[in-house]
């Protein structure tokens, strides 16, 4: 079970029991910590990547043609 998942476990249990606070222990913060940092880390990169395929996408100015539409209910 990865730091995070462990303390979403701690802090659903907590909220079951009422409890006003949650202990962790110094190690558990620092994994918790660094796990935390690698996510962010590997999120930044992703949108990195989502910004460059953004810049690369051909934009389309012109308008649509403009020629004469006639619109006809038809007959019965």
């Amino acid at each position: 079970m990865s730091a995070v998942e462990s303390f979403i476990e701690k802090t659903k249990n907590a909220t079951k029991a009422r409890s006003k606070e949650i202990r962790i222990t110094l190690q558990e913060a620092q994994i918790l910590s660094a796990e935390l940092s690698g996510m962010l880390a590997k999120e930044n990169k992703l949108l990195d990547k989502i910004i460059k395929l953004q810049d690369n996408v051909i934009t389309v100015d012109k308008p649509a043609p403009a020629g004469d539409t006639i619109m006809d209910g038809g007959s019965f």
